[in-house]
């Protein structure tokens, strides 16, 4: 008898098991977003190697409009990290910055983006890009040298909201001193990675 209750009992269980389990659906037509939402936070390749080339552009054309343009309304542009004078939030800050800083005090710009050395994060909207670029620039208080060449490598972590750019950070190296090779900025990625490499 015992045995007889105990096997209705579980009859009875899985009976009640099926009839909820027939109002579930699927698991994978109950999200049928994951899989959209992933693709969205990529970041192609093409996106940022335009907004590099337009950044460049605007900047040996010193166009603080077209500079502008490339950021969204509210982004935040970090010139020198943690140094709130060289923090810049807001698409009209970065301009303002831009004039002030680039077209009153840069002449002769020649910029060069090193696309081999572009990095994309795999999941968020993020890259790290590379450029190399040269400048005569204007130095208010040395009357002596008023104009000195600049030349640096210099890397940037870009946050991209669509097209634009939501968020910048730059970090510069000059390139001078008597051990200092600077490259043709119109030489192959081959031989500037060379260069880096000190193989020349």
């Amino acid at each position: 008898r015992k045995l007889q209750a105990l096997h209705w009992h579980s009859c009875s269980y899985l009976r009640r098991v099926r009839e909820l389990c027939a109002h579930l659906r699927p698991l994978e037509a109950s999200t049928p977003a994951a899989a959209p939402l992933q693709a969205r936070s990529m970041l192609a390749r093409t996106t940022v190697i335009h907004a590099v080339s337009e950044y460049g552009e605007a900047w040996t054309t010193q166009d603080a409009d077209r500079i502008a343009a490339l950021f969204t309304e509210d982004a935040v542009y970090i010139e020198r990290a943690f140094d709130r004078n060289g923090t810049f939030v807001g698409r009209e800050q970065i301009r303002e910055y831009w004039l002030r800083q680039i077209c009153g005090k840069q002449t002769s710009i020649r910029f060069r983006h090193v696309e081999r050395d572009l990095a994309i994060d795999a999941t968020r909207p993020v890259a790290v890009v590379k450029w190399l670029a040269e400048f005569d620039n204007f130095r208010e208080k040395r009357a002596d040298k008023a104009e000195k060449l600049v030349r640096f490598c210099q890397v940037a972590r870009l946050e991209f909201r669509g097209e634009q750019i939501c968020y910048l950070e730059e970090y510069g190296q000059s390139v001078s001193g008597p051990g200092a090779r600077w490259p043709p900025l119109d030489a192959s990625e081959d031989e500037l990675a060379a260069r880096i490499r000190k193989r020349f």
